[in-house]
């Protein structure tokens, strides 16, 4: 799961990196996270007997911070995959469990999104399979939703040309509606092949 930090002016400001850096941190207590990492936890090893590191940011030292970004932004290490070109975003990465089902992943960007708003970022994109998980139920809640108006437009304008009996009508859609529920309900318990190819986007969220 990748969370990236904006701001416009850049990076490089104090207030904005110790926010960064206590999310980092606190966002180890989030369920189901393993891992967090971000720039403001790297340092780089002295050339010294004693294992000792001398810190990619100095959070600390503002003063520092103008030497810290032109080191950082002349590594390609940290360039496209913790900071941007422009020193206006910074990336954290989190890693969650292997294995997160659909459940687990509402719980986690609840929590996510919860721990974001304690802090006063101006600016958060969010990426990753939890977060797209979620949002492919949105999807698919409303592809279903549509689908089911639709057909019943449709069936109920057939019935109506064949028979133009009202009761027929109900009786019908009562059984579509029925059939709709039976297939819902079997394809939450097993997913068949022919579901598959009927349904392609409600099945996008296997797991």
């Amino acid at each position: 799961m990748l969370v990236a930090f904006k701001r416009e002016a850049g990076v490089f400001d104090s207030a904005f990196l110790n926010q960064v850096h206590d999310f980092t941190l606190r966002a180890r207590e989030l369920p189901y996270v393993e891992a967090t990492q971000s720039l403001t936890q790297f340092s780089y090893p002295l050339k010294t007997p004693l294992p000792l590191h001398n810190p990619a940011i100095h959070l600390q030292q503002p003063s520092r911070y103008e030497t810290d970004k032109a080191r950082i932004l002349a590594d390609e290490r940290f360039v496209h995959n913790f900071i941007n070109e422009d020193a206006t975003t910074l990336l954290v990465y989190m890693k969650t469990a292997s294995s997160m089902t659909l459940d687990a992943s509402k719980e986690y960007i609840n929590a996510l999104n919860a721990l974001i708003a304690e802090y006063d970022l101006p600016e958060v994109h969010k990426m990753g399979r939890p977060y797209f998980q979620k949002e492919l139920v949105r999807m698919q809640q409303r592809e279903i939703i549509m689908s089911a108006i639709v057909s019943g437009l449709l069936v109920s304008l057939v019935m109506w040309l064949l028979f133009r009996r009202t009761w027929g009508i109900i009786i019908s859609l009562v059984s579509i509606g029925l059939g709709m529920l039976l297939f819902m309900e079997n394809f939450g318990s097993n997913r068949t092949g022919t579901q598959r190819h009927f349904s392609p986007s409600l099945c996008l969220n296997d797991h």
